[in-house]
């Protein structure tokens, strides 16, 4: 596993040997997900689909259209529900948030990462064999929030107490609509994914027109909502993604106990990462709700939703970029890794540097047009928010990298000092500055991470140079 290669080996005459070696690879995969289009004429509709600029138009149709449903539904929320309410909807929301990280660590992200680059000729077994673990930690998660409703009703948080109740129904549903999502991806089919999530969103946007009237939600109605999304999702992106994808050309057969041992194993670091993760992203959230009360802490999650565009724009790229790029460090291809990898984080960035202006200039406008007056306090927060989510961009360029190099290590070593930063900043900061100390401290736990990120780029690098030479 190396970031590096010496000069040399990527001479003009080695590249027709590093061709051939994977182009086996890229058959076994089937012409769904390879990155060149076929000879011969196609349709233009064909052409998009197994192009990678055309692909990339897709997923970038897909992310927009998945984050708008989810972001619709939140608006929903917050538009039609008092802070405090709100509040504890953000609260059991940002708990869901973290329990499916776990999904992520031990099937969603090994799926993407190994799939293709391990098991590219059995990838529907690869797909099938997910459910054993699925269903455990669908259970665990949906006894784990009933129990914390129970709790929440015991010590009188009746509005928490309900809101952990519909988390812990609809965490099942949207976590069936991101496995059938991850599959389209994972074989080589954004188009599916999008379709799903078109319709996702059309069900959203009919859904809150047509309640748009009420002046008060609740909790359960937007979760019954996401849960209803994640359904409509699922099952469209799935069969699509299966009905195309190529049938299973190995022999033997996978093994269970091996396979969810190798995920397991892979999924421990990045399981430690997610709740590093979850305390620097929701710890604000928290502090703010325990320093200042509920009221406060929904306008602090108004604020915050300001900033989700391009977060969402990240997992987006993630999300496709990642399965070639596992490719490009499996077969050699170290260059083409980072370039792809710095212009991902590159575009981003300029993106986030546009955007950051303009919520600078209308951020009144834009949170009293989205949330209405009850929410004026969180605009002067949308700045430094905003910033922190164009920092982050800067670091999603080594992120790709070391995720792609299938060295999970690198989850903790990032997420340490910047949970260390993200909790007591936080805390010292929301303490004496109130609301504007957590954004700041958003700011600060931003920067950490990205730094981060790239110094554990850098000693990998050099630690892998050093090794070759030796």
């Amino acid at each position: 596993m190396r970031l590096e290669e010496p000069v040399d080996q990527h001479d003009v005459a080695e590249v027709p040997r590093r061709a051939d070696a994977i182009v086996p690879r890229r058959r076994a995969l089937g012409p769904a997900m390879q990155t060149t289009a076929p000879a011969g004429p196609l349709p233009r509709v064909a052409v998009l689909r197994s192009t990678w600029a055309g692909r990339s138009l897709i997923t970038l149709a897909d992310q927009a259209a998945f984050s708008l449903w989810g972001l619709a539904v939140t608006l929903f929320a917050g538009h039609l529900n008092a802070p405090a309410e709100f509040a504890a909807f953000s609260i059991a929301f940002a708990a869901l948030t973290f329990a499916a990280g776990f999904d992520n660590a031990f099937v969603l992200e090994p799926m993407t990462i190994l799939g293709r680059a391990r098991y590219a000729s059995q990838l529907r077994s690869y797909i099938r064999h997910q459910r054993y673990p699925l269903v455990l930690i669908g259970g665990i998660r949906t006894l784990a929030f009933c129990f914390v409703g129970v709790v929440c009703l015991a010590t009188h948080a009746d509005r928490l107490a309900v809101a952990f109740f519909a988390a812990a129904v609809a965490g099942n549903f949207l976590l069936f609509g991101w496995i059938g999502r991850q599959t389209a991806y994972i074989f080589g089919r954004p188009a599916a994914a999008l379709f799903g999530d078109t319709l996702a969103l059309i069900l959203v946007v009919l859904t809150c027109w047509a309640l748009s009237r009420n002046h008060h939600v609740g909790s359960v109605l937007p979760f019954a909502l996401l849960g209803s999304a994640g359904l409509t999702l699922g099952w469209p992106a799935l069969a699509r993604a299966l009905r195309v994808a190529p049938p299973d050309s190995a022999t033997p057969q996978l093994s269970v106990r091996s396979l969810v041992s190798e995920q397991l194993r892979y999924g421990s670091w990045q399981a430690g990462l997610n709740i590093l993760s979850a305390m620097s992203l929701h710890v604000g959230l928290l502090a703010v709700a325990g320093f200042l009360g509920l009221r406060s802490a929904g306008i602090f999650r108004a604020a915050l939703l300001m900033g989700s565009p391009f977060l969402y724009a990240s997992a987006g790229v993630s999300l496709l970029l990642l399965p070639t790029l596992a490719e490009d460090f499996a077969g050699g291809h170290f260059s083409s890794l980072r370039r792809r990898a710095c212009t991902a984080s590159a575009l981003l960035v300029a993106g986030g540097l546009a955007y950051f202006v303009i919520v600078l200039l209308a951020a009144r406008g834009i949170i009293d047009l989205l949330f209405g007056a009850g929410y004026t306090a969180a605009a002067s927060l949308v700045p430094p928010l905003a910033l922190a989510a164009t920092i982050s961009m800067a670091g999603l360029a080594p992120s790709l990298m070391l995720r792609a190099s299938q060295w999970p290590p690198h989850y903790l070593i990032v997420g340490l000092p910047t949970v260390t930063v993200s909790l007591v900043g936080t805390i010292a900061l929301t303490a004496h500055l109130g609301l504007r100390g957590a954004a700041y401290a958003t700011v600060l736990t931003s920067a950490t991470a990205t730094t981060a990120s790239w110094i554990v780029l850098a000693l990998r690098a050099r630690r892998t140079r050093a090794g070759s030479d030796g």
